[in-house]
């Protein structure tokens, strides 16, 4: 302890007056500080306003009643499409042993007879004395040699043919309903450019041919007499003319007489196609072109290229291979 005058001084009161004077010298700092930045005092009366207008916000949400506002969300419904089962068929080229017969040489010894000279002394008598000459009979003898004849075995060599099978696969429900909306035979009632069914021109004429005819039947057999009678058949390879030209023309080949009619047929509200195969005609093996009409749920053939054909058979030639039927021909 230290002495001081006549007073005593004890730690306890030294470490009370260091706390007085270091409490003095932080308020001293502090006032000459916000002396110098005035911002400071600026944003913490700011503070405490906004925590002002924070509690007075919480007390006036406490006051009023909660409003729900509904948000309108576009949400899409997703509709499964099912998938359908549904039969359908294709053509397969198919390989089979096809029997036929095959011919050869059939070689064997047959046994012949055979003639030939054999020379003998001929003997006469001339003036009492025996004398001869040479003379010569015909004798025959048996000999083989060898000959043929054909014959024929069966043979197997392999062939193709297209055989129609069977199937399944499944579609969509949409996609069948959109198939079976749309008719089929629209496309063969449609105008091309060789068929021209719109035309004022042909109009006419197939109206002019069908007045007073009621069935389908009567109509599609009118037309197809009147391209067999009023248009003569003249060769030439692919179109030429066309429906109009045949019409003014009257003189074409069956691919232009199946245009007319064709066109004819569709002007009349008939359903018509072309048939194209390789035909067997009297003189020549050619490609053929005829026509074909839809008439109560079936088509039937019209070729009207010879007078020996009617509507619904086709005399003048023998079809021996298929190469399609056509809405519109290629060629």
């Amino acid at each position: 302890m230290y002495w001081v005058g006549g007073g005593k001084i004890t730690w306890r009161l030294l470490l009370k007056i260091f706390l007085v004077v270091s409490v003095l010298a932080i308020c001293i700092n502090s006032a000459s500080a916000t002396d110098e930045n005035p911002e400071i005092t600026n944003i913490e009366d700011n503070q405490i306003n906004n925590d002002n207008s924070l509690s007075e916000n919480a007390e006036e949400s406490e006051e009023k009643p909660l409003v729900q506002t509904k948000e309108t969300t576009t949400s899409k419904t997703i509709v499964e499409d099912p998938l359908v089962k549904v039969k359908y068929s294709y053509k397969v080229k198919v390989a089979y042993k096809q029997k036929y017969k095959s011919y050869y040489k059939s070689w064997y010894k047959a046994k012949y007879k055979v003639t030939y000279k054999r020379n003998y002394k001929r003997w006469y008598k001339s003036y009492g004395s025996w004398k001869y000459y040479y003379a010569y009979k015909t004798y025959s003898t048996w000999k083989y040699g060898w000959k043929y004849k054909w014959k024929y075995k069966w043979k197997y060599k392999t062939a193709y043919k297209y055989e129609t099978r069977y199937d399944y696969k499944y579609v969509k429900k949409s996609e069948l309903e959109n198939s079976n909306t749309t008719d089929p035979l629209q496309q063969y009632l449609k105008p091309t450019n060789n068929c021209q069914s719109t035309d004022s021109r042909i109009k006419s004429l197939a109206t002019s041919i069908t007045r007073g005819l009621t069935s389908k039947y009567d109509k599609a057999n009118a037309l197809f007499k009147w391209v067999r009678d009023k248009v003569s058949y003249t060769f030439y390879y692919n179109t030429k003319y066309g429906a109009l030209e045949t019409m003014e023309r009257k003189n074409a080949n069956c691919i232009d007489q199946s245009h007319l009619l064709i066109a004819l047929a569709r002007a009349s509200g008939l359903p018509a196609k072309y048939a194209h195969a390789q035909c067997k005609f009297t003189h020549m093996t050619v490609g053929h072109i005829w026509a074909e009409i839809y008439v109560n749920g079936k088509w039937i053939t019209a070729d009207p290229t010879s007078s020996r054909n009617t509507f619904g058979t086709q005399n003048n030639c023998k079809i021996l291979y298929w190469k399609g039927r056509y809405a519109q021909l290629p060629f």
